[in-house]
């Protein structure tokens, strides 16, 4: 196979992320006095940025901005606390490291980048992508 350049996705591809996000989830749902969920619910709701996990994950009476901003400054509190790169995936990464690669992530870029950097993965990419680097999806 023939091919110039890759382009990864970052969670649920090249990390597991998942506990992180399930900590801030329920930090939130506690300040609201809500029950916390499953790490398995959290999964169910991802895939379409902060914004809508929240939404998904809070009755609509209880979302609002402010919510967001505080799911964000807890989840950057515990970026890479349990997150994690899948197995193999480092590996896979030096492989290909004669290939251009690219990350392209609902994440706030800067969020993207850090997350890389804390976790040895920056070197990797020559660009990265968030869901803010484009005024449209």
């Amino acid at each position: 196979m023939t091919f110039t350049g890759l382009i990864f996705d970052l969670d649920g591809t090249l990390l597991d992320s998942l506990p992180d996000l399930t900590l801030a989830a329920n930090a939130i749902r506690s300040r609201l006095g809500l029950e916390a969920v499953d790490a398995d619910r959290v999964r169910a709701c991802v895939g379409d940025g902060a914004r809508k996990l929240l939404e998904r994950l809070l009755p609509e009476h209880l979302f609002s901005e402010e919510r967001l901003a505080q799911f964000l400054a807890i989840y950057r509190q515990h970026l890479t606390d349990q997150t994690r790169p899948f197995e193999g995936i480092p590996q896979l990464l030096e492989r290909l490291s004669g290939h251009p690669r690219a990350l392209v992530t609902n994440k706030p870029e800067e969020m993207a980048c850090e997350i890389l950097d804390r976790l040895d993965l920056a070197r990797h990419f020559s660009v990265v992508f968030g869901g803010d680097s484009f005024p449209e999806k």
